[in-house]
C-alpha cells in the first residue's frame, strides 16, 4: 500500500524557507515550521516522498513572485525529468 498523498508547500527566502503540508483532504500533517535555507537538502532527503506534491514559492524582489509546481523524480531510478 502507497503512502497517501501530501502537497507539500515551501516558501524560500534568501536564509529561511518556511514549510507545511496538508493531505488530500486538506488535513494538516505537517505543522508550519521554519529550517535554514542551508539545511533544505538534507530536509528535503529525509522527508520528502515520491508521493508528495510540491509547491514551490519564491521572491525575485519585493514586486515579483512566481509560484511554480515542481515534479521530481528519483534519478537513480534512471528516468529523467521534463
Amino acid at each position: 500500500m502507497s503512502a497517501p498523498k501530501r502537497f507539500i508547500g515551501l516558501a524560500v527566502h534568501k536564509s529561511v524557507v518556511v514549510l507545511a503540508a496538508v493531505d488530500q483532504q486538506q488535513t494538516p500533517v505537517m505543522r508550519p515550521r521554519r529550517i535554514a535555507t542551508s539545511e533544505l537538502r538534507e530536509w528535503s532527503q529525509g522527508n520528502l516522498r515520491p508521493t508528495d506534491e510540491v509547491v514551490l514559492e519564491a521572491w525575485y524582489s519585493l514586486r515579483e513572485r512566481r509560484i511554480i509546481g515542481l515534479t521530481a523524480d528519483d534519478p537513480s531510478d534512471g528516468v529523467k525529468s521534463a
